[in-house]
C-alpha cells in the first residue's frame, strides 16, 4: 500500500530507529530537548550533517505519521480477522478480506482522511478487476479444454459421422 521513497527523499530513506529519532524530536518535548519546532531539529539534523529543510522535515512528519497509524491500523484489522476466522471458522478469505476492506473504508471515513479512502476504493477496484480476470482466464480454460475435446472427437476414426455429430452436440449442449 505504501509506496517506495524516491532515493532523494533523504528522511524517509534512513533507518527505522533514526526516522524514529528525528519524529520524536518533533514531537515530543524533554527537559534535554525543549524546542519541537522544525527549526530547532532542522538544525541538530545539520550539526549531526544531514541536510535537510523545514518543508521537508514537515512533509517527513506527516508521512512517519501517517505510515505509522496505517501499520496500527493493519495490525488492529489483522487481529479482527483472526478473532472473526477464529470465532467462525467456516467463513472463506473473501469474506475476509471485505470485512477487512469494510474496516479501512469506514476507518478512513471516521478519520476524514479522503486518501485512505481513494486508496481502500482503490483496493476495491483493483479487487475486481482480478475477480474479472481470473473469471475471463477461466472461460478461456474451459473453452481450450472444450477445444481440445472436440478435436479428439473430430479425430477419432473409430466413430461414425452420426456419433461424432451426436458427441460435438452435446460437447457444446445443443439438443442434448
Amino acid at each position: 500500500m505504501s509506496r517506495k521513497p524516491q532515493s532523494n527523499a533523504v528522511l524517509k530513506t534512513m533507518t527505522e530507529d533514526r526516522q524514529a529519532e528525528i519524529f520524536s524530536r518533533l514531537t515530543v518535548k524533554t527537559d534535554a530537548w525543549p524546542d519541537t519546532s522544525l527549526e530547532a531539529v532542522r538544525k541538530w539534523l545539520a550539526d549531526d550533517g544531514i541536510k535537510t529543510s523545514t518543508r521537508a522535515l514537515s512533509v517527513f512528519h506527516s508521512w512517519y505519521s501517517l505510515s505509522r497509524r496505517l501499520a496500527r491500523n493493519a495490525s488492529v484489522a489483522e487481529r479482527l480477522k483472526e478473532e472473526i476466522k477464529a470465532g467462525n471458522p467456516g467463513i472463506t478469505p473473501e469474506e475476509l478480506d471485505f470485512i477487512g476492506q469494510k474496516f479501512f473504508t469506514e476507518l478512513a471515513i471516521d478519520e476524514g482522511d479522503s486518501l485512505a479512502w481513494q486508496r481502500a476504493q482503490n483496493v476495491k477496484i483493483k479487487q475486481g478487476a482480478l475477480a474479472l480476470e481470473s473469471r475471463r482466464i477461466s472461460l478461456l480454460e474451459k473453452k481450450a479444454a472444450a477445444f481440445d475435446k472436440a478435436t479428439g472427437i473430430l479425430k477419432n476414426k473409430e466413430l461414425t459421422e452420426d456419433q461424432k455429430r451426436q458427441r460435438m452436440l452435446e460437447l457444446f449442449g445443443v439438443g442434448a
